[in-house]
């Protein structure tokens, strides 16, 4: 099973991190996945942060990384992902998260999983 961790890391955190090391050992294969969106202002450069995000990968041989400017549904159509894995903070991400899954699920994506974040 295909699982994409995305987002903006700007910069990657341990959280992400603890995110990443979830999704490698529960999915055979895991894309961690850098969205830009034209309309944010940045603290790093798309390459800096694809840089952070590939030293990361770097250290499971089943994490690959990958970058779009598109919608998060169309990339998991295209790329055949069987799940969408986010890390939840609190109620605030779990609400945004849990409208973002819902509209990735009715408009032909992939399921999205949630995974409490740890407190660090």
């Amino acid at each position: 099973m295909k699982a994409i961790c995305c987002g903006s890391f700007d910069p990657i955190t341990k959280g992400h991190e603890a995110l990443v090391f979830a999704a490698s050992a529960l999915f055979d294969e895991v894309v961690l996945a850098l969205f830009i969106n034209p309309e944010k202002h940045y603290i790093f450069t798309e390459e800096e942060r694809l840089s952070m995000l590939k030293a990361v990968a770097a250290e499971y041989p089943n994490v690959t990384v990958a970058h779009s400017d598109g919608m998060v549904v169309d990339f998991v159509r295209r790329e055949g992902i069987s799940c969408i894995f986010k890390g939840i903070r609190n109620e605030k991400d779990l609400a945004y998260e849990t409208e973002m899954a819902e509209y990735n699920l009715q408009n032909g994506g992939a399921p999205t999983l949630f995974l409490p974040a740890e407190k660090e």
